[in-house]
């Protein structure tokens, strides 16, 4: 249910880089970091002062769809890559047919 509630802030738009989330009850910095070989980044959960990196270039779908995979690491870090990245584009693709889209702090 966290995941869920740390996405769905990040796509309304109440949630920016530099903020903190709570995933499986353990905090998590968001921030915005432009990378060269990838596209998001999740660190180890038994690192201190926990990190996930999006890069802020991504078009909204994809920015969904990498939020998610991040989120996905942060919760389930034992899972290997190839399921967090299938199950990361199927939610996305779930969620942006129901119209979840990110909007600024005004809307």
């Amino acid at each position: 249910m966290r995941i869920l509630i740390a996405l769905s802030l990040l796509v309304f738009g109440r949630l920016s880089a530099q903020d903190t989330v709570i995933v499986r009850g353990l905090p998590w910095s968001v921030v915005a970091v432009e990378m060269d070989s990838t596209w998001g980044m999740c660190d180890d959960p038994a690192t201190e002062g926990r990190e996930i990196w999006i890069d802020p270039r991504l078009s909204e779908e994809h920015e969904l769809e990498i939020v998610i995979h991040e989120l996905l690491h942060a919760a389930f870090w034992d899972i290997d890559e190839s399921v967090i990245e299938q199950v990361a584009k199927d939610f996305a693709r779930v969620l942006w047919r129901m119209g979840y889209r990110k909007q600024d702090e005004k809307g």
